[in-house]
């Protein structure tokens, strides 16, 4: 998706993976039909080069990289870390690395910065920039979700002047903020609030039904009577389900009660 953005706004650039040729034909409907399609033709113009691993970067090493994933699982965390051990046998002094998807709070400025540090050898701050930006791609179309409001991280006003130059190429409105652990947490905060409305929906749902109620008559005319605004999502989003996670998993060791949790016990059920 960002590769695509990036693209579309004139910047050559490198993606690193793998990707299904055949993916890449508009045969999708919606944001990911025209997401491959569009690399596909950014692919074929050389705007776009595909890399298979991260090593092939170190010949020409780029002074701007992008890391993208979820901090979700272990597993997937133990991807990034890897990934970013690779990257940091090349990079040099003045390279802008930023971090993009969600994660649990305190996740870019411990475990990023740790490992970069440890295996580069460079100061995060002074020798090369980190930034964060809270990027979650729901399936909606480019134009949707580059017209989004963005937000940027990261630890020093040059990383955040950088990371905005550089994402202002993909999104024309970005804030700032030097408060790298609550833009994590605001980057789990749509995605939550949805699943959890989405698990009220159910159980509202399992009400109407018990008592022989139409669910969609009743929502429908609540929602042209303006009794309230529940603000239910229209649509199933799936991947709402990855920041909820997260919050689970930051949640756990301290044994607290969640609604989170519980909601997600719902969804998975219905």
């Amino acid at each position: 998706m960002l590769s695509t953005l990036f693209a579309e706004a004139g910047r050559p650039n490198y993606l690193v993976g793998r990707f299904d040729e055949a993916k890449t034909k508009r045969t999708d409907t919606g944001g990911l039909g025209e997401a491959r399609w569009l690399l596909g033709v950014h692919r074929k113009t050389g705007t776009t080069t595909l890399l298979s691993g991260v090593e092939a970067l170190s010949a020409n090493p780029p002074s701007i990289i992008v890391l993208t994933g979820h901090a979700v699982s272990q597993r997937e965390i133990s991807e990034l870390e890897i990934t970013t051990r690779a990257i940091c046998k090349f990079i040099s002094r003045g390279t802008s690395l930023t971090f993009t998807g969600l994660c649990r709070p305190n996740f870019t400025d411990t475990t990023l910065r740790q490992t970069i540090e440890k295996h580069s050898g460079h100061t995060v701050g002074r020798d090369v920039q980190l930034s964060y930006v809270p990027l979650f791609w729901s399936g909606e179309t480019l134009q949707k979700f580059r017209e989004k409001p963005k937000l940027i991280a990261g630890i020093g006003t040059g990383a955040l002047s950088l990371a905005q130059e550089i994402f202002l190429a993909a999104f024309p409105s970005i804030s700032t903020s030097s408060k790298l652990s609550a833009a994590e947490a605001a980057g789990l905060f749509g995605p939550v609030y949805r699943d959890v409305l989405r698990a009220l929906e159910f159980e509202l749902a399992t009400l109407c039904e018990a008592d022989g109620v139409d669910y969609s008559e009743a929502l429908d005319l609540n929602r042209q009577s303006g009794t309230d605004n529940l603000g239910i999502p229209n649509t199933f989003v799936v991947r709402d389900a990855i920041a909820s996670n997260i919050a689970i998993g930051s949640s756990a060791s301290r044994g607290n009660p969640s609604v989170v949790r519980a909601a997600r016990r719902i969804n998975e059920a219905g």
